[in-house]
């Protein structure tokens, strides 16, 4: 099975105003790829290492297929599924919107088995902030990130194709 990982949601992923974190104000608007009349640069919400999801952020989650993820996905998601099935290709969600307590369990079983090994506490902590995201810096966590997964051995030529659009 052959995974990928895919950002429906985009950079112009939609949340309100009041979540626009700085670092997303230096966003050029023609990089973005959605339209001009979808764009508003009010839908921004930029999520790594060093830009944590904003507290009081709270998906829209709905059961979309065998996953969970933000409602404004559905469109987005039926298109890409529903070319993709035109195309000759199987694609299918495995995994998506995941939950801060399973993020931190995720993060403290990393930790405590680089604590295990010897690490000190900060090397243990450089290491699994390389492996695994800690809570409140997972897109995941936003419900806006869903990987998709292909049983067809030829999904390179989905990929190239103009599904995405």
């Amino acid at each position: 099975m052959t995974a990928v990982t895919v950002l429906t949601g985009g950079l112009c992923a939609s949340v309100k105003e009041k979540f626009v974190s700085d670092a997303s104000k230096n966003i050029n608007k023609k990089k973005c790829f959605l339209k001009d009349e979808e764009y508003n640069e009010n839908y921004l919400l930029v999520v790594n290492s060093k830009t944590s999801i904003p507290k009081n952020y709270k998906p829209n989650l709905i059961h979309y297929m065998q996953i969970e993820c933000d409602e404004v996905l559905r469109k987005n998601l039926d298109k890409l599924l529903n070319e993709a099935k035109n195309l000759g290709y199987e694609l299918r969600l495995s995994r998506g919107y995941i939950s801060e307590n399973t993020i931190k369990d995720n993060y403290n079983k990393k930790l405590n088995k680089f604590l295990n090994e010897g690490f000190t506490i900060v090397r243990a902590e450089a290491y699994t902030e390389r492996l695994v995201s800690s809570p409140g810096k997972s897109e995941y966590q936003t419900g806006l990130l869903v990987d998709i997964s292909s049983h067809n051995k030829n999904y390179v030529g989905f990929l190239d194709s103009d599904a995405y659009k």
